[in-house]
């Protein structure tokens, strides 16, 4: 199991709490410390400590923040070293709280589908219902449809996306939600590791598509459950949406539909956020509220970008 952690040691540590209180407590764990520049590590070495876990549960610190994806490619490079013989990487937002067969339902659907290279948990919110984990389509029709948020939209591209929330029994879709997933190692072997580029979001978007461009399967199994407080570990749901994000969209976006693909999903996600508006205006309701200057932001930068070159890493 990998854990990312950058100035949330309360929160890992009331996720490993969780994870010592099931009955499907991994082989090893690694908790990677992106250069928090606080208490972090003592905190994460004391509770280790404490709970004789040292060989069960290591904590490495980075020297650099590196983002998501980076981090946890530092955590499977160092469980590749340590521990021989490993079939899946459970990769776990510290934010969570593992409910229990979490892992044990995960690997039963790995053993069974010989294909399936990445399984994702079912996502709880912190009240306990159940939120999106999963998704069908990650183009066009997936940009219109977040930006509306109406299910008259959904309908609409139903051909062309999809949310997935709470099926009664394993579902094959596009892609899962980083906050819980896990992949075959044979599957990452050929994939590669995530892509680092990928500062934050979207990185496990990428993953998963890669994963199906080499033939292996997606799924989401409803029998795993972990809750999620969203936000928790990046405060991206309080105020407006940082660069980061904006800058990782452009990224996935540009990497598999070019410039011609970013220009299509800016326009759709303008028409699914106009729609919204005037539904909402016919119906005279509010409407919910959004991360200020987010139109702006994602239209004005992504112009910006494609007319000055700056999409660096690509």
């Amino acid at each position: 199991m990998i854990v990312v952690n950058y100035r949330t040691p309360v929160l890992v540590v009331a996720m490993l709490e969780s994870l010592l209180g099931s009955d499907s407590m991994p082989r090893g764990v690694v908790v990677i410390d992106n250069a928090s520049g606080d208490a972090s590590p003592v905190v994460l070495r004391r509770f280790v400590e404490a709970r004789g876990l040292e060989s069960t549960i290591h904590v490495r610190c980075l020297e650099k923040n590196v983002g998501f994806a980076g981090g946890n490619n530092a955590g499977i490079l160092h469980a590749r070293e340590t521990w021989q013989g490993i079939r899946n990487f459970f990769l776990l937002n510290p934010d969570t709280v593992v409910r229990p067969n979490t892992i044990s339902e995960l690997e039963a659907h790995l053993t069974r589908t010989p294909r399936a290279g990445i399984v994702g948990s079912q996502l709880e919110d912190g009240s306990g219902a159940l939120a999106c984990s999963a998704h069908l389509g990650d183009g066009i029709a997936w940009q219109f449809a977040g930006a509306a948020q109406l299910r008259l939209a959904d309908r609409l591209v139903r051909s062309g996306y999809r949310r997935l929330i709470g099926p009664s029994t394993p579902a094959r879709c596009d892609w899962v939600s980083g906050a819980a997933l896990v992949i075959r190692e044979a599957a990452l072997r050929e994939t590669g590791l995530l892509d680092d580029r990928f500062f934050l979001y979207f990185e496990e978007v990428d993953l998963c598509r890669r994963a199906r461009m080499r033939g292996w399967e997606v799924w989401l199994v409803p029998g795993s459950r972990v809750v999620h407080f969203e936000g928790s570990s990046t405060g991206i749901a309080q105020g407006r949406r940082p660069r980061y994000w904006f800058a990782s969209r452009r990224r996935f976006l540009l990497k598999h539909r070019g410039p011609v693909g970013l220009l299509m999903a800016d326009a759709a996600w303008a028409i699914g956020r106009s729609a919204r508006f005037v539904v909402d205006l016919a119906l005279q309701r509010r409407s919910p509220r959004f991360p200020p200057k987010m139109g702006s932001d994602l239209l004005l930068g992504d112009l910006y970008a494609l007319a000055t070159g700056d999409v660096s890493g690509l």
